[in-house]
C-alpha cells in the first residue's frame, strides 16, 4: 500500500511537487521543532511558514519557507525548495538573491533539493557560508519519534529519496532463491517472507538510486546515471556431465537448465553507469563510469562495493572493489566515503592521451581527492 502522503500527492499536478513538500514541512514543524533545527541548524523552539516574500535588488522573490521564532515570531532563515526544477537555468539568480537578502537581514539559508544541483549553484552557496540538503540528507536527521515525520520519512523512501535498510535474512532468501539449486534447501516456512524478498531487492536498487544521486555531483555526466542489475550464476560439472551435455549438444553449444540441480551460488550486480563525456553518436569517443554492489553467495551472502572506469581511448581500465559488512548496506555516508576513495583510485590510475578523457577524469579526482 501507497504512504499516506503518497496517497496525497496523486490527487494534485506533479509540477506543485515543490509546493507540496513545502506545505508538508510547514505543518508537521508545529509538532517536531527538529524541522526547523535540522533545516537550518536553529537551536530554539521554531515553526516554518510557506511562501516568504521579499524585495532584493529591485527584484521579488518567494522563498518556500520562511523559518521563524515561536517566541519572538521573528524571521530567523529561509528555505528555498526544488523538486523536479533544480537545474532551471533561473535558479542561480534566484540562488544569489536569497544570499544578498539573507546576509543584508543577518538571516540562515539553506537550499533543500530532491536531486543534486549544478556543482555551481553549490559552490556559490558554499562560498557564502551557507548550505544545501538533500531530501535523503534531511530525513536521516529528523526525529524519527514524531508520527507525522516519520509518515514524510515513508514518502520519501518510497519517492526513492532515501537509502532504506536491508533485511538480512530476505536478502539471504532472495540469493539463495536466484542462485542455488532448489534440490536440498528449505522452503519458505511461513507466509511473513512474502512481503520482505521482494521489499528487499526493490530496497537494494532504491538505495543504488539515492547513492547515484550524491554521486552524480562528484562524477557529473554527460547524462544521468542509468541503475541496472546484472544476475552471474556459477554453475558445477563433473567431467562426465560435461562429456555427456558436449555429445548431447547438437552445434557444441551447453545448455543449463536452472532446474538441473547445477546451480551453485552466483552474483547479484546492482549498479550505476553514466557518459563521463559527451561523444554523440560515436561511441568510441565514450568514457564511461561504473559503480555499485557486488551481492555473493555461496554458502553465505558476501557484499563488495566496486568501482570502474572504461573507454576505448584508455590505455588501460581500472577497477576497484571492497568488502563491507551487511550492516553497512543502508549506511549512506560509509557507502559514500568507500565510493569516493574508489572513483579517485580509479581515475587517477586510468591512462589515456585523449584530451576530452583527460577533462573528465582529472574534474572527479579534483572532487575526490580527500585533501
Amino acid at each position: 500500500m501507497k504512504s499516506f502522503f503518497t496517497r496525497i500527492q496523486g490527487k494534485f499536478s506533479a509540477t506543485f511537487g515543490g509546493r507540496y513538500v513545502e506545505t508538508i514541512l510547514s505543518e508537521i514543524s508545529s509538532d517536531d521543532d527538529s524541522i526547523a533545527k535540522y533545516l537550518i541548524g536553529y537551536n530554539r523552539k521554531a515553526y516554518l511558514e510557506t511562501e516568504y516574500s521579499f524585495s532584493i535588488n529591485g527584484n521579488t522573490r518567494i522563498a518556500d519557507l520562511g523559518v521563524f521564532d515561536s517566541k519572538t515570531r521573528k524571521l530567523v532563515g529561509l528555505v528555498e525548495i526544488k523538486y523536479d526544477d533544480h537545474k532551471s537555468r533561473k535558479n542561480k539568480a534566484q540562488i544569489k538573491d536569497y544570499i544578498r537578502y539573507c546576509k543584508l537581514e543577518k538571516l540562515r539559508f539553506v537550499y533543500l533539493t530532491q536531486y543534486y544541483p549544478p556543482i555551481s549553484d553549490i559552490r556559490i552557496i558554499e562560498k557564502n557560508n551557507f548550505h544545501h540538503l538533500l531530501f535523503s540528507d534531511f530525513a536521516y536527521l529528523l526525529n524519527k519519534k514524531q508520527p507525522l515525520t516519520n509518515l514524510f520519512i515513508d514518502y520519501l523512501m518510497e519517492r526513492g529519496l532515501m537509502m532504506q535498510s536491508i533485511d538480512n535474512e530476505a536478502l539471504k532468501k532472495l540469493m539463495i532463491r536466484m542462485f542455488n539449486s532448489r534440490k536440498g534447501q528449505s522452503r519458505i516456512q511461513n507466509n511473513s517472507n512474502i512481503d520482505s524478498i521482494p521489499n528487499v531487492f526493490q530496497a537494494m536498487m532504491n538505495n543504488m538510486l539515492v547513492l547515484s544521486q550524491d554521486i552524480s555531483r562528484l562524477a557529473p555526466g554527460k547524462n544521468c546515471p542509468a541503475i541496472d542489475f546484472y544476475l552471474d550464476p556459477t554453475y558445477i560439472f563433473s567431467k562426465k556431465e560435461i562429456q555427456d551435455k558436449m555429445t548431447e549438444a547438437d552445434d557444441n553449444k551447453i545448455e543449463i537448465s536452472p532446474e538441473s540441480g547445477n546451480k551453485n551460488g552466483g552474483t547479484l550486480y546492482v549498479f550505476a553507469t553514466t557518459s563521463l563525456t559527451d561523444a554523440g553518436k560515436n561511441k568510441m569517443e565514450s568514457l564511461y563510469l561504473e559503480y555499485g554492489f557486488k551481492y555473493r553467495i555461496d554458502k553465505e551472502v558476501t557484499v563488495k562495493l566496486y568501482a570502474s572506469v572504461s573507454g576505448k581511448k584508455l590505455k588501460n581500465e581500472e577497477y576497484k572493489e571492497k568488502n563491507i559488512g551487511l550492516t553497512r548496506l543502508g549506511t549512506k555516508r560509509s557507502c559514500m566515503e568507500h565510493f569516493k576513495k574508489h572513483l579517485y583510485t580509479v581515475c587517477s590510475q586510468a591512462v589515456t592521451e585523449d584530451k576530452l578523457y583527460k577533462i573528465a577524469l582529472t574534474n572527479i579526482v579534483k572532487e575526490t581527492s580527500s585533501k
